[in-house]
């Protein structure tokens, strides 16, 4: 099996109508609606889709989320 290391932990942090498209494993934190993402990186390193993911923190809206299920 493979040995697989980060060399770096990058962040963005700004608004969230700026948030790019992250690289996989690299944080965005949007200040104006306090929330966290974690980019998926690309298809050929194995991301399921291309985009960034929603870390749920305490700031996140649960219920809103679940509406969408």
């Amino acid at each position: 099996m493979a040995i697989v290391q980060i060399s770096r932990i990058t962040h963005r942090k700004g608004l969230m109508e700026n948030l790019p498209q992250l690289a996989g494993g690299e944080f965005g934190w949007a200040l104006d609606e306090q929330r966290l993402w974690i980019g998926n990186g690309t298809l050929a390193e194995g991301a399921p889709f291309i985009g960034n993911t929603e870390i749920l923190t305490q700031h996140s809206d649960i219920l809103g989320l679940a509406a969408t299920y």
